[in-house]
């Protein structure tokens, strides 16, 4: 073993993944990884194998080992490795149980977080994020699925318009869901983003002068590979209308979107 990342994860928020098993399904959904629960002391511990990913730039990407050992409901330890010669994986198997001595003892006693909710952002039906009475109350039509080719992100939307036609009344809300970070989308904008929490999902919000109104967006933080987006555009030159809409929809959009992975960058190697 070449050296090893430690990541320790603890949350109480309700609408956060910091438990083993539920981080070890997430990378593997995110990153295409083997999990393997394997029982250590009589402690659980998660090997996940194989792991990669090519959202990034195009590139391949892939981890040797990651072993994310389970301490309670709302809290794990995770380490990633990296490992040297032709046997790439988890197989030095002193490892897990040299570990597992140093680790606090387990207690299954905490309080899971809910998990009500969908597990892949991709899998949320778009047109139906904002609830039919909201849409009347903003003059929005049923909305329409748009599906963008896949260049750099793949992007799914789905598109509302109204008929407004007087200043500060709200024209379109676009909402759409991409693979990349919520973070990473916005970092380089100027001016840079506004951000805020909605329980701990932190939400990245731009503002931005266009041709035909003002144009306010919000991007919801889920893991490092996909966020939730939601643009509101309204006539004339103030953004203060379309922002005002994006605060009284985020309260009713958080809870259809899923748990947030914490600490959610997975340290990995390029091959």
């Amino acid at each position: 073993m070449l050296g090893a990342t430690v990541v320790i994860r603890h949350s109480t928020a309700a609408n956060t993944i910091a438990d083993a098993r539920r981080l070890a399904e997430a990378y593997e959904r995110s990153y295409h990884a083997t999990a393997t629960e394997r029982d250590v002391g009589g402690r659980k511990v998660y090997e996940l194998t194989g792991a990669r990913s090519n959202r990034l730039f195009l590139t391949e990407i892939t981890a040797d080992c990651v072993l994310i050992y389970a301490i309670d409901a709302t809290s794990s330890i995770q380490v990633t490795a990296n490992v040297a010669g032709p046997d790439r994986g988890c197989g030095f198997h002193d490892l897990p149980a040299q570990l597992a001595t140093r680790m606090p003892p387990t207690d299954d006693r905490s309080v899971p977080p809910r998990t009500d909710r969908v597990t892949d952002v991709f899998t949320i039906d778009l047109c139906a994020v904002i609830d039919s009475d909201r849409r009347r109350t903003l003059g929005l039509d049923d909305g329409s699925p748009s599906e963008s080719p896949p260049v750099m992100y793949r992007s799914d939307s789905c598109n509302f318009y109204s008929q407004a036609d007087q200043p500060g009344e709200l024209t379109s809300l676009f909402a759409s869901t991409i693979d990349s970070d919520a973070h990473g989308l916005t970092e380089n904008h100027a001016p840079p983003p506004v951000a805020r929490e909605i329980g701990s999902r932190r939400i990245f919000r731009i503002a931005t002068s266009t041709t035909d109104g003002r144009r306010c967006s919000d991007h919801y933080e889920v893991d490092n590979l996909a966020s939730f987006n939601v643009t509101a555009m309204t006539i004339g030159p103030d953004p203060a209308p379309a922002c005002r809409v994006l605060d009284e929809l985020a309260p009713a959009i958080e809870p259809k979107l899923p748990l947030v992975v914490l600490e959610p960058s997975l340290p990995l190697n390029l091959r």
